[in-house]
Order: C-alpha cells, then structure tokens, then sequence
C-alpha cells in the first residue's frame, strides 16, 4: 500500500493486540524458503494502570523478538490493522494515471471521514469492466482501490521501527497481506477471509484476488473467555482452557452456550457481511478461516451453514521449511498468516 524503498528478503512483521509476529524469507533457486519465525505474547497495561509509553514498549519487545528469533536482515515491511484504514472500492471512467491520481484524491474527501492532510492515501486499479446501460452501449469502467491510513498511525509505527533500528521497506493494511500468504493469484472466485484475532475479528471480501471490502468486529477469541470466565467466576487461563473444548457438538455445559452465543455473534454478522457482497459479484464462494481463534473446535460447521465452502487457510503452502518443523509451524500457522504475507511482499 505505501512503500519506502524496494529490497528483497523483508522481515514481514504484524503487531497485534495479544501477539508481535514476525517472518523472514529468502529466495533461491525459485523457491521462497521460510528462515526464521517468532511470536511472542504481549500483555500491555489496563486503561485502570498507570500511563505507559506503548511506542516505547513495542519497541522493546520487537528487540528482544528479534534477538532470541535471531532475525538477520533490518528492513522490514508492517501491517496495520484494518479497523484503523479506511478502505473504498471507486468507479472511474478510463483515463491517463496522472489523471487517475487527481481523480482519486478528489473523489477521496467523500469517503474519508478526515482531511486529507492527515491521511496517506494509496490506490490501486482493480479491474476495467463494461459497465451496462439498458439505453446506451456499454461504458467501460476502472475500478480503484481506495486505502487510507491516518498519517499519526504510521508515524507511530515508523517510531516504533526507528527505536529498534529497522529500515521499513513497506506498510499495508492487514487485509492485503492476508490476502497475498492465503489466497492464489489465479483464484476468480469470491472469498471472505475470517481472521479471528485476540481482541476482534476481521473480514475480508475478496473477488478476483482483489482486496473489495472489509470489516471490523470488536469480537474476538478473548470475547468467549472472558465472558466464560465472568459468568463462572474463573480466571481468564482456566476459561481458557475450558474454551478450547467446549464448542465440539455433543458438549453440554453452560461455558459451551456461551461461546456457541458469542460464535452467534459473529455469524450473525458475517452472514450481513455476506449479503452487501451480493450487490458487488456473484456472491461468495468459499470462506477461509485464519487467526488465532480459528482454531477453537466446531468452528468450521458453525460458518458452513452460510452456504459457501468452509477451508482453513494455510499461509505456509506458498514457503518452504524443513520437514521437522511442520508440526510446530501447522500449530502456529493461523496465527503468521499476516506476517507471511507480509514476508511474502517483495518476493
């Protein structure tokens, strides 16, 4: 979405709410080969503690990340999360690039809720179809993809590189490198990828491996525990423990209602998801799932009632790495999906 500078072999590195992920990758011989991985928890303060310096902090964890993963190379590409980009699918008619820029940014002001000042736009051409007239000939039409990012969010995450030392070669939204580690680029069907993270959920509506719309849920993984573990009176690691199990089919238990309630509420919103995409395609076709809390039991047969083919996305299947190591990376691998597509960028 914005690049700095071109290099190859990028650390990819997403930055979540719960995890820091990073992925470094080579190319030989046409291969990419997988490097090094490394994923650490982060606990940041409560908004009840004390004031902490989360800039200053992120940096400190990518360090000691970066040290123990033993990470060669110092240019970098980021993510940022969906929730804080503002993404829009526009129409033009066809025109020359210079054209298309001044176009864009004007059309810009009408979708994005700040000034221009302080967001750094990027687009992209789609696609060029012909748009049909019951009164006319059909009218060819570019579609442009939209991103915007508010310009203090990226300072904060070029502040959070330049304590560490990385040179960042690029940043996009989370939506994108999703799509380059989950999706194959001769895929023509629509795809919503469900990235269920930590603290919220993700959706991503896919068409001809193009980015078309996404959406932001304030519901994520730790929605289930948390509610298990208030209504039972447990600690967070014993509701943990107990989500984990309890969305299989024949369990019965009141820690299985309220996840299955809080699954509900993700489906419930998935499914309108789903129906502003007929509007825009054929529809959806597949689902894939990814993110941390993709691997709770029964989750697939819950989202295989919308209609569309259900898989779970394998951001490995485009890297290669030893054989002893696919039993750790199979477990981890919902939760790199980001940070290998980001990985994946300049390859």
């Amino acid at each position: 979405m914005f690049s700095f500078s071109k290099t190859a072999g990028v650390l990819g590195i997403d930055i979540g709410t719960a995890n820091v992920k990073a992925v470094q990758v080579r190319k030989s011989a046409g291969k990419t080969i997988l490097e090094r991985y490394g994923l650490v928890n982060v606990i940041y303060p409560t908004e009840s503690q004390a004031k902490f310096d989360a800039v200053k902090q992120t940096a400190e964890i990518l360090g000691q990340l970066y040290e123990k993963a033993g990470f060669t190379t110092k240019k970098v590409s980021l993510s940022v999360p969906s929730n804080v980009a503002f993404v829009s699918v526009l129409n033009f008619p066809p025109m020359p690039e210079k054209e298309m820029q001044k176009s864009v940014e004007y059309q810009a002001k009408k979708y994005i809720p700040l000034p221009i000042s302080e967001v750094n736009i990027g687009w992209q051409i789609l696609e060029e179809t012909l748009l049909k007239s019951p009164h006319k000939d059909a009218i060819p039409e570019i579609k442009v993809l939209l991103t915007a990012v508010p310009r203090n969010v990226i300072n904060n995450y070029l502040r959070v590189m330049e304590l560490v030392g990385f040179e960042v070669a690029a940043l996009e939204i989370e939506s994108l490198s999703l799509i380059r580690s989950l999706v194959d680029a001769e895929a023509k069907d629509g795809i919503l990828i469900i990235d269920i993270g930590a603290k919220s959920t993700i959706l991503s509506y896919v068409h001809q491996g193009h980015l078309m719309a996404t959406r932001h849920l304030t519901i994520g993984g730790d929605s289930i525990t948390s509610s298990i573990a208030n209504s039972m009176g447990i600690s967070f690691e014993r509701a943990e423990q107990m989500k984990r199990a309890v969305l299989a089919p024949n369990v019965v238990s009141p820690a299985a209602q309220i996840s299955r309630n809080v699954v509900e509420l993700i489906r419930s919103e998935v499914q309108q998801f789903m129906r502003m995409t007929e509007n825009e395609s054929n529809g959806i076709a597949r689902i894939i799932l990814t993110g941390g809390g993709s691997k709770m039991p029964g989750l697939a047969e819950k989202f295989s009632a919308l209609g569309p083919k259900v898989e779970f996305g394998n951001p490995l299947a485009k890297l290669n790495f030893p054989p002893e190591l696919e039993n750790k990376l199979v477990m981890l691998a919902p939760q790199l999906s980001v940070a290998c597509g980001l990985a994946l960028r300049q390859e």
